[in-house]
Order: C-alpha cells, then sequence, then structure tokens
C-alpha cells in the first residue's frame, strides 16, 4: 500500500475526500502534489522535532482532530488517510504552507 498509483483502489474513494476537507486549504489541490506516497510508509509511529510540529499552525491539528472524530468515513480508512499523510504535515520543506493557508 506504498503507492497511490500502485494501489488506487485503497485511496481513491477516500484521499480526494479527506484532502479536500482539511488539507487543501494548506497545502494546495491534491493533483499538485502527484503520488506523494512513493518512498514512504503509512505508520502510526515517527519522530518529529518539536519545532516542525510548532511550525504548523495549531489550528490545522484542531482541524485534523476534528475530522477524525466526525468523519462518516470508517476507522479503518480514517486512520490509513492520517498514516498515509503524516510525511506531508511535518516534511517542511517539501510541502511548504500555502501562502493563504489559515494561521
Amino acid at each position: 500500500l506504498n503507492s497511490i498509483v500502485k494501489h488506487p483502489q485503497h485511496f481513491m474513494p477516500h484521499l480526494p475526500m479527506y484532502w479536500s476537507e482539511v488539507l487543501e486549504k494548506y497545502f494546495g489541490p491534491l493533483e499538485t502534489h502527484g503520488d506523494f506516497t512513493i518512498g514512504y510508509r503509512g505508520s502510526a509511529q515517527f519522530l518529529v522535532p518539536r519545532s516542525v510540529i510548532q511550525s504548523r499552525p495549531r489550528r490545522l491539528y484542531e482541524e485534523l482532530y476534528n475530522w477524525t472524530m466526525t468523519t462518516p468515513m470508517e476507522d479503518f480508512w480514517s486512520s490509513r488517510m492520517l498514516e498515509y499523510t503524516w510525511h506531508v504535515l511535518f516534511d517542511i520543506d517539501k510541502f511548504p504552507l500555502l501562502p493563504t493557508a489559515p494561521k
């Protein structure tokens, strides 16, 4: 499951909804990022420096939390959306925030 291109059936029904509801206003349209899962593995354990976490607006984390608590998407799928986008949130060089992103 490392690639949207390799396994589109696993993501395409779910990823666009998640991205448009939460991440698009921070990182732009999903289509502009290509297959951002190549070279990354979905997982729930990783190390991130505090400075990187704090470089993103608190509102982004609040929106992620609210989305996970209220989405009609099954937990199995909503957790996968988070697992395959942690690097988008925390690779600040490859995925900078849009200048128009909420603060």
